[in-house]
């Protein structure tokens, strides 16, 4: 550890499964371990990380207690990982090997090189199959059986072409980061000019879609990667689309590889996701993908998480996008579900619950919206992204309005007022808004559709402008007032746009 802090950011990282793994762990040691566990705790128990209160309770050698712990955790977390792991197989047979090797049992050995190396082309760990090859020509040198000659030169024929392999993934790889690097630059539309530049500077990769395919899974994984991250600073979402549906079919080929690395997989199939939203006529894939995804059955808690979390996001911005739901309370019981079983960052949940209030919203679920957003509202703790902290202030307003509970109202618009007064970045949207509530519910506003048409005309203004508001909020206000406008659900606003959109 070079930090003091290193011990206590390792043990805010491990998931709850993983801190119930090692504390069983360190149990089967006795009596030796318990200090360590008490050590444990206490850091585990800590929001904030206190040197001095540890110094307290732990005054003799705690340096070295700390040094000691954080060792054993990554020593536990080697054994917890290692039983879902392909590549720690992998590892796990070649020390076999080597231990077999040194014992004299050259066919043991020979047996667990074999089987390891079969593992690895299947993963397509180029690296590993390198090394395995190494090992396989030291044991073949020092039995020297019949025919090892001829063996040995088919192992240097294999080195040869996996160093061919090794290399070409490995050109991919920096042609990929060079790709994110300039999307970083760049995270706006490219000028004609600059597009022009690009394609001169990567015309290697232009080029390649008329040649022949990289020939292993990792380096074709990479080319198709490269491939969707040009056409993306290139603007052509078809081909954006083209390849990402390609990387996500190379996934699907190699179940292996795909268990192995699932948090990558899930990362290119919201990829997918991402770029079947750009276009409209792609958006009843979404469902379809969706489905797909639920089938997977990923064995780690983390992996687990992960797919929940990307699954969730994707089926509410769909939802929210389309207004193609039937079954709300299934919908929320299951995020209900996954929230309570999986240990998510408050970031992430934050994000989560409010696209749920959203959504709640749209379906006109008042009662429901306004639990949901006060999940947000009212937590203290780890007070999060004052974007959303503002917007679902708003929706709460909304939906409490709407529920037509009169001191309800009062008590929510003399809140929300003095929460917007108190924020120095509020912005004339927020104002406007409450405005808007405070006539409505006064009935200062003696016509009613009037009153709505002006709110409409403010939030067109908004968007012809090109004032952004965020989260959305816009958009959705502007759902709301036509539905009230045309006396529509709010769903049916949104499909008839969309049909629309697609004329």
């Amino acid at each position: 550890m070079k930090s003091k802090t290193d011990l206590f950011q390792l043990i805010q990282a491990m998931s709850k499964s993983e801190k119930r793994y090692f504390t069983l762990d360190a149990q089967k040691s006795g009596r030796t371990s318990a200090r360590y566990l008490e050590l444990f705790r206490a850091i585990n128990e800590m929001e904030i990380y206190d040197e001095k209160k540890l110094k307290k309770h732990f005054p003799k050698n705690l340096a070295t207690d700390k040094n000691y712990l954080y060792e054993a955790i990554l020593r536990s977390m080697r054994d917890y990982r290692s039983a879902n792991s392909h590549a720690a197989r992998i590892k796990e047979l070649m020390l076999d090997a080597k231990y077999l090797y040194e014992r004299g049992l050259y066919e043991q050995s020979e047996e667990r090189l074999t089987v390891a190396k079969s593992l690895a082309y299947e993963l397509g760990d180029q690296l590993s199959v390198l090394e395995l090859n190494k090992e396989h020509r030291r044991l073949l040198k020092d039995t020297k059986r019949k025919g090892y000659e001829v063996q040995l030169s088919q192992l240097i024929l294999e080195k040869k072409n996996n160093l061919q392999k090794l290399e070409a993934e490995l050109t991919y790889l920096d042609w990929h980061d060079d790709l994110l690097i300039e999307i970083r630059r760049n995270p706006r539309r490219l000028e004609d000019r600059q597009k022009e530049d690009l394609k001169k500077r990567f015309h290697h990769l232009v080029e390649s879609e008329t040649k022949e395919m990289p020939k292993t899974l990792q380096g074709e994984l990479r080319y198709f990667q490269c491939m969707a991250l040009l056409y993306q600073l290139l603007d052509n979402p078809d081909q954006v689309y083209l390849y990402y549906s390609k990387i996500v079919a190379c996934w699907d080929s190699t179940p292996k590889y795909k268990e192995e690395e699932f948090y990558r997989y899930i990362l290119d199939v919201s990829n997918l996701l991402h770029a079947t939203f750009a276009d409209y006529d792609k958006l009843p894939q979404i469902p379809k993908l969706l489905a797909k995804l639920e089938q997977e059955r990923p064995t780690s808690l983390h992996d687990q998480k992960i797919l929940f979390q990307k699954m969730t996001t994707y089926r509410l911005m769909y939802y929210i996008n389309t207004g193609d739901f039937k079954d709300i309370d299934g919908i929320v019981k299951k995020i209900e579900k996954g929230l309570s079983q999986y240990d998510i960052g408050h970031g992430s949940e934050m994000v989560i619950i409010f696209n749920v209030s959203f959504l709640l919203l749209i379906a006109e679920e008042f009662e429901l919206c306004k639990d949901w957003a006060e999940k947000i509202i009212n937590r203290t703790k780890h007070p999060v992204r004052q974007d959303i902290q503002n917007a679902v202030r708003i929706l709460h307003l909304v939906a409490t309005f709407e529920s037509k509970h009169f001191e309800e109202i009062e008590t929510c618009l003399r809140n929300t007022t003095r929460f917007f007064q108190k924020i120095s970045e509020s912005s004339e949207f927020y104002t406007a808004i409450l405005k808007f509530i405070k006539r409505q519910h006064n009935g200062i506003a003696i016509d009613d559709r009037r009153s709505l048409l002006q709110l409409k005309e403010y939030l067109i203004n908004l968007k012809n402008n090109n004032i952004p508001i965020a989260l959305g909020l816009d958009e959705l206000l502007l759902l709301w007032v036509e539905s009230k406008i045309n006396r529509k659900r709010i769903t049916q606003v949104i499909q008839a746009n969309l049909r629309a959109a697609n004329n």
